[in-house]
């Protein structure tokens, strides 16, 4: 849920130590994207950055990285919100090379799930190409706890079937232990509370999680979400500005227009 800052893929081989110079690159056929056939461009909410597409076709070609290295580039760039630009990429390059690009299958279920997720409109034709593909991994294998959380999640954050969704989260929260629970299922069924209306038990997990993970502004805005469906405007503002104030990182990366920031929302809420 965590956006992070975008990193280019320059300043990713400086951080983990590699150069692009003198690297043996096997790109002596440019491997072009088709876009026409994977890019879903008649979709008008299906947004895609293509340069960064290409860095990450281009990441995918350097032989002096390994695939773990890769796969934590890719993590970090779809943390960063070009998950479109990995399904897309991963699409074509899965035609093209299905035994280069199997190692790197779960980032794009990851990105598909990112999408279905994320706060901006969703593509309809892509949801349903993701959901399909959940539904066949869970039928497969219905005790695959990996894959039935993705399924779910996929129909209830989706809207094609909340009840459905939030229904099998529950059933699985039942049996699972603590190490398979974690923060990140913790946060699935404090969503699947709020989906289906029990906002005093989402916002009771939202409350744990911040004592967990007090910098991540996710958490605190879906709690001032749940407030406000309850009608406690009050506590949805507090709730609210938590989600907006400048953690000590977020000043030092971004420097002082973050503060600024956060001062007018503030004064803006006020009026």
């Amino acid at each position: 849920m965590n956006k992070c800052i975008p990193i280019f893929l320059s300043s990713i081989l400086f951080l983990t130590g590699c150069s692009t110079m003198g690297m043996e690159r096997h790109l002596a056929d440019e491997r072009e994207v088709d876009l026409e056939k994977f890019g879903y461009e008649e979709d008008d909410d299906f947004t895609l950055n293509e340069s960064v597409m290409y860095n990450m076709s281009d990441l995918t070609r350097l032989d002096q990285l390994s695939t773990s290295h890769i796969s934590s580039i890719i993590a970090d760039d779809l943390d960063a919100g070009h998950y479109n630009e990995w399904i897309v990429f991963f699409r074509d390059w899965v035609d093209e090379e299905p035994e280069e690009a199997a190692p790197f299958t779960n980032l794009y279920y990851d990105a598909l799930l990112a999408h279905i997720e994320s706060p901006f409109p969703n593509s309809e034709e892509l949801v349903t190409d993701a959901i399909q593909t959940f539904s066949e991994q869970y039928e497969s294998d219905p005790l695959d706890h990996t894959r039935t959380l993705r399924y779910a999640r996929a129909l209830m954050e989706s809207g094609r079937d909340i009840e459905r969704g939030a229904e099998m989260i529950f059933e699985w929260a039942e049996t699972a232990n603590d190490e398979e629970l974690g923060s990140d299922g913790f946060f699935t069924i404090a969503r699947a509370h709020h989906n289906v209306g029990n906002y005093e038990e989402s916002i009771e997990i939202y409350d744990q999680l911040t004592t967990l993970s007090p910098d991540d502004a996710s958490i605190y805005y879906l709690q001032s979400q749940a407030y406000r469906e309850m009608g406690d405007d009050e506590r949805a503002q507090d709730a609210m500005e938590m989600a907006f104030a400048p953690s000590r990182s977020l000043i030092t990366n971004f420097g002082d227009d973050t503060l600024n920031f956060y001062q007018q929302f503030l004064e803006e809420s006020v009026d």
